[in-house]
């Protein structure tokens, strides 16, 4: 195993086997006993931008689309606390495993099975400081209509929406009373951070 440098922090190298094309900052190898490896997109490149812009802002919370893993990581390895909502069980086992061994503590971080459409008590707390999700912008939206109630009033919000432009984000975003407070564009994607205006 070898050391890299991410995001000054030193984390360990899992396998020699592959690279991720990225950023040299984010360059990054995970591996697992499922040999999950994560597929980097424009919108994670996006994402990341902005996640390092609140990085140290407190508790994260993560939507159960995102099941690529590595916005997961990443804002685990920026040092803030962390929950994740996802309902695929493997997949929650993978993150864990590869945080820990990439010295992560598992203090920092939980994992809850969770659909979004279970309207019971999730169990999984509220005031959150971050939210980021992935997704189509009816998917967006109808995440914002469910979350609002586990995060802090001065939550940010960090949004990727796969099938609009940045205008209809901020127009369908005004009419729940989100406002967009910065971009970060990558290729042919983008994401926005945002807070709710109430």
């Amino acid at each position: 195993m070898e050391t890299i440098r991410f995001s000054n922090r030193q984390l360990v190298v899992l396998s020699e086997k592959e690279k991720i094309p990225y950023e040299e900052k984010y360059q990054i190898r995970l591996k697992s006993e499922a040999d999950f490896l994560p597929q980097i997109l424009d919108s994670d490149t996006a994402c990341l931008r902005l996640i390092e812009e609140h990085a140290g802002a407190g508790k994260f919370c993560l939507q159960p689309d995102c099941k690529d893993g590595f916005l997961a990581f990443c804002a685990l390895s920026f040092g803030c606390g962390f929950a994740a909502l996802f309902d695929d069980e493997q997949f929650s086992k993978t993150v864990k495993y590869n945080s820990e061994l990439n010295g992560i503590g598992s203090h920092a971080f939980s994992f809850y099975p969770f659909k979004l459409s279970d309207k019971s008590d999730t169990g999984i707390g509220s005031g959150y400081d971050i939210l980021i999700a992935k997704g189509s912008l009816e998917r967006l939206l109808e995440i914002l209509g469910f979350a609002k109630k586990l995060l802090c009033k001065s939550a940010v919000l960090i949004l990727c929406a796969e099938d609009c432009s940045l205008e209809e984000l901020r127009k369908a975003l005004f009419a729940l009373g989100v406002n967009i407070i910065s971009t970060a564009q990558e290729g042919s994607s983008f994401a926005a951070s945002a807070m709710y205006s109430d």
